[in-house]
Order: structure tokens, then C-alpha cells, then sequence
């Protein structure tokens, strides 16, 4: 059997399911029963050892009082950038799948951003906008 090497962002997953298991003194003999697997199984997965899937990780967000969305984006956010260092991606672009990886800036999830937008000229282009169709209401006839 293959052995299993969690990511960094499901080694955060299993922190924060271990960590609100203990704040709220809830066993793992609790949560395997939760969830229908074997407690031995889950402390497995709890350690790292096993990888857990989406639907054993619900069980246990619910369990404790929580979703998977809330768990996921709490672990994303410990992880930060070191999120996307190890797996491979497949990036689509236009419409076309793009085998390879362009540069760090660029990930599946943050696409590149060439400039900052101008916010000057966005906010005149706004003010513009907004007083013709103020005029436009006084006097719809005029162009």
C-alpha cells in the first residue's frame, strides 16, 4: 500500500477539526460514531495518516457545530500562498485547457493582473455617467 502524504492545506484541515474536537471535549470514539467510521480509521485520518474524504469531513463539521466552507477557508487562510506548492494544476484559459504553469503569479484560483486599474479615471468615467442620466431624467428629448 502506497503511504499516504497529506498537503499542507489538508495537514491545516485535520489541525482544525482536531483543535475544536478538544475545545469542545468531544472524543474520537464520538466522532467515529458520528461519521460511521471505525475510530481506529479516523484517528488515522485525524493524524494525518489516511487521507479523509468530503463526505467523512461534512460528518465531522457538523458534529462540531461547523460546515466544511467554514473549515476549508479558515485552512486557506492559514496556508496562505503555500497552498498551491504541492499538487499539479490544469489551468484553463479562454476557454482552452493549459497544460503548463506560466509563473508563480498565476494559479487556477488568482489570475494574473497586468496593472492596477486606474481608479481615478474609473471614478470620473462614474461621475460622467451618473450626471447625463441625471440630465437625461430633466430632459429626456435632449441627446
Amino acid at each position: 500500500m502506497q503511504e499516504y502524504t497529506p498537503t499542507e492545506l489538508a495537514r491545516e484541515i485535520v489541525g482544525i477539526l482536531r483543535g475544536r474536537a478538544a475545545r469542545y471535549d468531544v472524543t474520537q470514539s464520538e466522532l467515529a460514531a458520528a461519521t460511521g467510521v471505525s475510530q481506529s480509521q479516523l484517528s488515522k485520518m485525524l493524524r494525518g495518516k489516511r487521507p479523509m474524504d468530503i463526505d467523512v469531513m461534512d460528518a465531522l463539521a457538523v458534529a462540531l457545530g461547523t460546515t466544511v466552507s467554514e473549515i476549508v477557508i479558515e485552512a486557506e487562510a492559514a496556508v496562505e500562498d503555500d497552498l498551491m506548492t504541492s499538487a499539479r494544476f490544469i489551468y484553463v484559459m479562454e476557454n482552452r485547457r493549459v497544460e503548463e504553469a506560466f509563473d508563480n503569479n498565476v494559479t487556477p484560483f488568482r489570475p494574473r493582473v497586468e496593472a492596477e486599474p486606474d481608479w481615478d479615471e474609473i471614478d470620473k468615467g462614474r461621475k460622467v455617467a451618473k450626471k447625463k442620466s441625471s440630465q437625461e431624467e430633466l430632459d429626456p428629448d435632449q441627446d
